[in-house]
């Protein structure tokens, strides 16, 4: 069973535990595995949401867990706290330190962000789906795009990619 953290419960945290939720059935099916979300990460807490149960509010539970195979950081709140002053590290603040990482552990990455994981988690889900429409579906209402061109080009997809999604739907 494939065991998710989601960092972040505001408006698009919210949606991927809702979509997630809904959709169950269909993306343990393509995935080939049971899903579940184990953790979602935020600074309060949701009094008579069902998801309270699984509110955590230090990272290092998430982090320190083995069973979690997949992380979604979908906040734009503070979620880091500094050990030396109690305060939070501002997503610049992050975004500079996997700059940093980048350079010193000679990445090939062209743009590395805490966005860049954002997008990976879109490509993870499209190829957990099987390179699918209804995985292109499902993402686009996890980010909340517009529209379906969007989502493909967000996480990257050619035209033959799109075409190959549309030439598998049977109707």
């Amino acid at each position: 069973m494939a065991k998710i953290a989601v960092l972040g419960y505001g408006t698009v945290g919210s949606g991927v535990v809702e979509v997630l939720e809904t959709n169950k059935n269909s993306i343990e099916k393509r995935a080939g595995e049971g899903i579940e979300v184990k953790y979602v990460l935020d600074l309060r807490d949701f009094p008579g949401d069902p998801v309270q149960e699984k509110i955590v509010h230090d990272v290092d539970i998430i982090i320190q867990d083995k069973e979690i195979d997949v992380v979604v950081e979908v906040t734009e709140q503070y979620i880091f706290l500094s050990p030396r002053t109690g305060k939070p590290y501002s997503l610049e603040y992050i975004n500079r330190l996997l700059k940093v990482f980048k350079v010193r552990y000679r990445l090939p990455i062209r743009a590395f962000s805490t966005h860049t994981f954002r997008k990976a988690f879109g490509r993870y889900v499209y190829e957990l789906m099987g390179r699918s429409a209804e995985g292109l579906i499902l993402l686009n209402q996890i980010f909340r795009h517009s529209n379906l061109e969007t989502t493909r080009r967000y996480i990257g997809l050619a035209q033959e990619d799109i075409d190959k999604v549309f030439d598998s739907i049977r109707l």
